[in-house]
This record gives C-alpha cells, sequence and structure tokens, in this order.
C-alpha cells in the first residue's frame, strides 16, 4: 500500500490540470501557424544586396527619364520645326512687302 501511495504521489506531481493541457496544445497550434505564415514570407523575400541593387537600377532609370520626352513629341516638334522658315527670311520677306507698299 506504502508504494501504491508512493506512486500515485509522483504520479500527481507530474500532472497538470486538463485547462492548462488545453491551453499549451491551443499556444502550439498559434505559433505553428505563426511559423508557418513568416516561412512564407521569407520564401516571398530577397536578399538585401538584390533590394540595393534594384533600387539604384530605379534611381538610375528615374534620373534618366527626367531628361526625356515621349517620342511621340518629339516627332511632332520635329514637324514644327520642319515647317518653319529662319527669321532672317520673314524680315526680308516683311521687308519687301513694305517696300512695295511704299511704292
Amino acid at each position: 500500500a506504502k508504494e501504491e501511495t508512493a506512486r500515485q504521489v509522483r504520479q500527481a506531481e507530474t500532472m497538470v490540470p486538463k485547462g492548462r493541457l488545453a491551453e499549451a496544445q491551443e499556444e502550439a497550434r498559434l505559433l505553428q501557424e505563426e511559423i508557418a505564415r513568416l516561412r512564407q514570407l521569407v520564401e516571398r523575400m530577397v536578399p538585401r544586396t538584390q533590394l540595393a541593387v534594384a533600387e539604384a537600377e530605379a534611381e538610375q532609370l528615374r534620373r534618366l527619364a527626367e531628361g526625356m520626352v515621349p517620342q511621340a513629341e518629339l516627332e511632332r516638334l520635329r514637324e514644327r520645326i520642319a515647317a518653319m522658315v529662319p527669321r532672317g527670311d520673314v524680315d526680308a520677306r516683311d521687308a519687301e512687302i513694305a517696300g512695295l507698299k511704299g511704292a
């Protein structure tokens, strides 16, 4: 009987209330979900050096784009320039017209 009592005491010392077990199981489940979420996040990430290279390339492209105009706008400007005549030609024509009027 003493041995049985001693065994029961040892067993009781290692036991926890059922509520604590349920809490621990729920906490373990939540931790597993968090681990899975973090694993997915890490898989979608890129090394910091790769990010820095991409950001530097993007900044370089932004700087290049600042001094550029769309191709269509460039073509319109070329057409306008092609349709123009030198200012001296206009002044000479105006002088010629003025001379004809004065004659």
